[in-house]
């Protein structure tokens, strides 16, 4: 942050995120490196920005005394984006064309924030392979990102672990019992471990979101966006009895799906001419091409 009364410009942002650096003693990013090996930055984004104590979307040419912001910095496998990039040159021709990755979550929260603009506060949650991430708005300023260990590959794996099968027998199991495909007996067993995991999912949430800087309640509305596979599993998980007295307003959130095709705008808004697009491909995201 700054102290001292100054104008601010577009140099500014680049001050303030070149400031939030990676944090190699961060618990997560050590697990995260442990995982994956070498990690690259994907992108630095200021998710939030205040002047003098009020939020603000538009602080170009503003003089201020005090600036305080919260940037966001997403981190992949270095040899993921290497590789993406490798396939992509060799089958488009891509060479000179220039190449961004982006993360899901600054995305979810750029469009979701566009989409309802006249909405105060709201949350989103984005569902990855094995991870998830919660942010809440407020004032069209995120000020809480929370991430959750779960994501739609740990359904299976947790169903793997209590029945003992394999990953792969499991993604079976849950795929019929999401179809509704499942005899009486199966049903009821997976039904148990589903139960076990969505209790788990929302006390994890709950705690989060408490022992956030400035306690807070979840918003009555929740933007979701997950595999269209497992959206309607996760869907479900706001509807828990945990979460009524969880918002302000007393009752469950209302939860909105939105497929992950609406976050391609927010790459295109990025650039003044996004004709450079390549062919077949609308963005790249550290998890997916779209």
């Amino acid at each position: 942050s700054f102290t001292t009364a100054k104008k601010i410009d577009a140099r500014t942002y680049e001050e303030l995120i070149a400031s939030h650096g990676i944090d190699v003693t961060d618990p997560l990013y050590k697990a995260y490196e442990e995982t994956y090996g070498v990690v690259a930055p994907v992108e630095r984004k200021i998710t939030s920005m205040m002047l003098n104590g009020y939020p603000t979307d538009d602080p170009i040419g503003k003089k201020c005394t005090k600036i305080a912001c919260n940037a966001y910095l997403s981190v992949a496998p270095k040899m993921l984006l290497e590789n993406i990039r490798t396939v992509l040159e060799s089958q488009y021709h891509t060479r000179h064309i220039p190449i961004s990755f982006h993360s899901r979550t600054v995305a979810l929260g750029t469009v979701v924030r566009s989409i309802f603009p006249h909405e105060r506060t709201l949350a989103a949650y984005h569902v990855a392979s094995t991870t998830s991430t919660l942010s809440i708005f407020e004032d069209n300023a995120c000020f809480c990102a929370i991430a959750v260990p779960f994501g739609a590959d740990s359904i299976a794996l947790g169903v793997a672990k209590e029945l003992k099968i394999s990953k792969k027998e499991a993604e079976t199991y849950v795929s019929l019992a999401l179809e509704k495909k499942l005899i009486a007996t199966e049903a009821q067993k997976i039904e148990a471990i589903f139960s076990k995991m969505s209790l788990a999912i929302q006390k994890n949430i709950i705690a989060s979101v408490q022992s956030a800087k400035d306690a807070r309640f979840l918003p009555e509305t929740v933007v979701l966006v997950a595999p269209y596979s497992t959206a309607a599993w996760f869907s479900e998980i706001f509807k828990g009895d945990a979460f009524r007295t969880f918002t302000l307003g007393q009752k469950n959130p209302t939860v909105i799906v939105l497929s992950s095709s609406f976050l391609v705008p927010y790459v295109h808004a990025l650039t003044e001419d996004a004709t450079y697009a390549l062919p077949k491909v609308d963005a790249l995201f550290v998890n997916s091409v779209q």
